[in-house]
């Protein structure tokens, strides 16, 4: 879990902290999670009544990423008419969902749309594990948004050419192709960096001090030791970007991707950063990185943290 608090003054938003803690096992009760959520805001110094607009994002296998098109209209048509068109594009009737409107040529007869859903009872166990750590949030958007909208502010010299951006996770990994105007294609890849699960202690949810959990610091070694006992995990993420970048060029132009920018913790892995550059023959960069020299306010494994903190103080 990781987390970006942002303070308000006369020059605008300021880095006030950044922190990051294991995220428990998923099948772990709420008062688990709830107890790591607090873990993470006393890492960042900050009480939960003190903190004021929160945003948070939902991802993973269980968020639903599919587009759908729509005759083009006016803006204050599309927004009336938007809810009622996505609804019809949900697997089931029992879901949350959120979408934006995909970035398209001005000429367009058509809007693209991205439509994120997830079931209601994963979303209403979300809130309530941060109402449980005494936390409200009043923005929840899914991980891809998140993602694209923190490296649009921070690569501000994103050139009009799309980027494809990947956020390793050890549970999965958020795949977005996108430009400086918006999002392109979403997807969620059930491929990411295996880690060892942290020891909890079954009172509290306790980390164990003799068998920490590894931190997303720790994930280059820990990709460079999976590597070397076969590299299979690092395989499959190249194959599954290919696949992806192929089932959406068959569903429309696919705009030249310019560049390609890594994100959480396996983006410093300089075995994945070749196999990547070479099979997409673009250059490679890792968010948070203008060249080499280092970006000291945003770490790559925050992206998403930084998308959502932004959104809320937009």
């Amino acid at each position: 879990m990781k987390a970006i608090a942002l303070s308000i003054g006369a020059r605008g938003p300021q880095l006030a902290a950044a922190a990051s803690e294991p995220s428990p096992p998923e099948d772990a009760g709420g008062d688990i999670w709830a107890a790591a959520v607090q873990r993470l805001l006393n890492r960042c110094g900050i009480a939960s009544r003190d903190v004021g607009r929160l945003a948070t994002a939902v991802g993973g296998p269980r968020v639903t990423l599919t587009t759908f098109e729509m005759p083009r209209l006016v803006p204050r048509e599309l927004r009336r008419a938007l809810p009622w068109e996505a609804r019809k594009h949900l697997p089931d009737e029992d879901r949350v969902f959120d979408y934006t409107v995909l970035a398209d040529e001005p000429d367009a007869t058509v809007h693209r749309v991205l439509l994120a859903s997830i079931p209601r009872s994963d979303f209403e166990r979300h809130l309530a594990i941060l109402r449980a750590a005494g936390l409200e949030p009043e923005h929840v958007e899914p991980t891809a948004l998140s993602l694209t909208r923190a490296c649009r502010r921070l690569r501000g010299e994103t050139p009009a050419a799309a980027s494809l951006v990947l956020d390793i996770g050890h549970r999965g990994t958020t795949l977005v192709l996108g430009d400086q105007h918006g999002e392109f294609f979403a997807r969620f890849l059930e491929v990411g960096l295996t880690l060892r699960v942290p020891a909890l202690v079954a009172a509290g949810g306790v980390v164990d001090d003799d068998d920490p959990a590894p931190h997303d610091a720790d994930m280059p070694q820990l990709l460079a030791d999976a590597q070397s006992g076969g590299g299979e995990q690092l395989d499959e993420l190249v194959l599954e970007t290919r696949r992806s970048l192929a089932f959406f060029a068959s569903q429309r132009a696919v705009p030249a991707v310019a560049q390609l920018v890594l994100a959480g913790g396996g983006a410093t892995s300089e075995p994945l950063i070749s196999a990547l550059g070479a099979v997409l023959g673009v250059p490679v960069t890792t968010f948070g990185y203008r060249g080499n020299r280092a970006v000291p306010i945003i770490e790559p494994t925050h992206a998403v943290a930084y998308g959502l903190a932004i959104r809320v103080a937009s």
